[in-house]
């Protein structure tokens, strides 16, 4: 990494974040019906089986009760699938649950998933999260993504047609959950 300021080479120093020290919140829309919120239950299984062993993520239902961290993958798939169906309607109320639990988490560095449908209609933006965090947005119904991720946030949101195009979706996220690293780069002394 060579990294210049007005010319001149700046020290870096490249950190590989751990992966045992990632935390994913993962938020789901219960309102999708039984056998659709199953569909996404099995690709959230799937993503929870490429974390790196370490790794923890919790869950969070549309009414905002989340579970505890669990390890990956069997105590997080176990929390995975204890999510029913019918359960509330207030996803953004676990969107900002999930967002107060990740910025209070010991661990060095978060991500959140949330899945659902409408999100642009029912979300508010996601805001900027600290330099380590990720966010994922996946809508489900194929709506506008537009706007759901603020102007500084660190993720991706995604649009998908119907419930099976969310199955695909866990391997992008994990590749960039899997590996990250922090620059520490030597700035100059502003001159008053």
């Amino acid at each position: 990494l060579d990294v210049r300021v007005d010319g001149a080479q700046r020290d870096v120093r490249l950190q590989r974040l751990s992966a045992s020290d990632l935390e994913l919140a993962v938020v789901l829309d219960t309102t999708l019906g039984a056998d659709a919120l199953r569909d996404v239950q099995a690709a959230i299984v799937e993503l929870a089986l490429t974390l790196p062993q370490g790794a923890s993520m919790r869950v969070v239902d549309a009414e905002g009760r989340a579970s505890e961290p669990a390890p990956v993958p069997g105590p997080a798939i176990a929390a995975i699938r204890a999510v029913r169906a019918g359960t509330g309607d207030a996803i953004a109320t676990a969107v900002e649950r999930a967002t107060t639990l990740l910025d209070q988490s010991p661990r060095g560095r978060s991500a959140m998933l949330v899945v659902g449908h409408d999100l642009s209609t029912r979300l508010d933006t996601v805001a900027d999260r600290p330099l380590r965090s990720l966010s994922f947005l996946v809508d489900i119904g194929g709506g506008r993504t537009a706007g759901l991720l603020g102007s500084d946030a660190r993720g991706e949101a995604l649009a998908v047609d119907a419930t099976h195009g969310v199955v695909p979706v866990p391997a992008a996220i994990a590749r960039g959950l899997r590996s990250a690293h922090l620059a520490e780069i030597e700035w100059p002394a502003c001159r008053a």
